[in-house]
């Protein structure tokens, strides 16, 4: 027998004889006074002492459930098969990187004024914006041919609108990618013979609407016929954008931002319970007092509250 259940006999006897031989004393009106003033203040130290305890059980339930949840979704990864490698891919690129780099030439002073360079210059911009997004640093090739493709399309979008290629050639090279898109088929075979269909379409044009003493012509053509060749680069160059599972990878895509947030989730919770934890620690002060002093001072009050009992009944009989 531990000294504290020696203390709880000892106690209630010596109140249960107090009241059985003092029943008739004024005194023990006063008992409730105390008694229930303390039994509130152990009420609070109870639950001060265990606030933090309930809060960490909740959030460990929140965090089962989570890392359940977490668990459930990286068991149902969507599979998909790219069928292209990333060195093809890289491969693929190296045309668009022709354009960049000829025009980064033509930029150069002093400045020319051929139809190449007046044709690569005005293709500068969207290209460089595109290899910026492909050669970009990526965790996973499904990560970089989403985005790849993705800048694919603005940049077939930036060339066909405005003034930087003539619609001559920039519906045909637009219309071409856009169909290979939607059949996902490979348009190699058709970039192969755009240059040399354009350039035909270029010279029936000419023929029909200009002179051959026509001033400017001949600028306009040489620009003409850089543009269907520049535009057979970017052909080639995104040619991998029109057989890849898109949809798959687009999926893909959205598994991969729910399970970063899900795993998102379960860091902060954790770093809430680090907190809860600390705030444990911090209010030891409750505890000490709940589990050594409170339980002495029970005694006492539940004592009194026995005595006043006692004395209640030897005075009833």
């Amino acid at each position: 027998m531990t000294s504290i259940h020696m203390l709880f006999l000892a106690a209630f006897t010596a109140a249960a004889s107090i009241g059985f031989v003092y029943y008739q004393s004024p005194r023990w009106n006063y008992v409730d006074l105390v008694y229930y003033p303390l039994a509130a203040i152990g009420v609070i130290l109870l639950f001060s002492s265990n606030e933090v305890q309930r809060k960490l059980f909740a959030l460990n339930s929140v965090a089962e459930n989570s890392r359940t949840a977490l668990e459930t979704m990286q068991r149902e990864r969507p599979n998909i098969e790219i069928g292209e490698t990333e060195a093809a891919f890289d491969s693929s690129l190296q045309s668009i990187k022709v354009i960049r780099d000829s025009a980064s030439v033509c930029a150069q002073p002093p400045s020319s004024a051929t139809g190449q360079c007046l044709a690569a210059v005005r293709f500068a911009e969207p290209t460089a914006a595109f290899l910026s997004t492909a050669q970009a640093a990526y965790p996973n090739f499904e990560d970089r041919l989403l985005a790849s493709c993705a800048a694919a399309d603005k940049l077939i979008e930036s060339l066909t609108k405005g003034d930087r290629m003539s619609s001559l050639v920039a519906g045909p090279m637009a219309s071409l990618y856009l169909s290979a898109v939607s059949s996902r088929t490979s348009l190699v075979s058709d970039a192969l013979s755009f240059k040399e269909n354009m350039q035909v379409e270029i010279d029936k044009l000419h023929q029909q609407a200009f002179k051959p003493t026509h001033p400017g012509s001949a600028l306009l053509h040489e620009i003409q016929y850089e543009e269907a060749s520049l535009a057979q680069l970017i052909l080639f160059g995104i040619s991998k954008c029109t057989t890849a599972p898109r949809q798959q990878l687009e999926h893909l895509g959205k598994w991969k931002v729910s399970t970063r947030t899900k795993q998102q989730e379960l860091v902060e919770i954790e770093n809430q319970r680090l907190a809860l934890r600390e705030q444990t620690v911090s209010a030891s002060t409750f505890s000490w007092i709940q589990l050594n002093l409170w339980p002495y001072v029970l005694i006492a009050a539940l004592s009194l509250k026995f005595g006043k009992g006692v004395a209640a009944v030897r005075k009833a009989s």
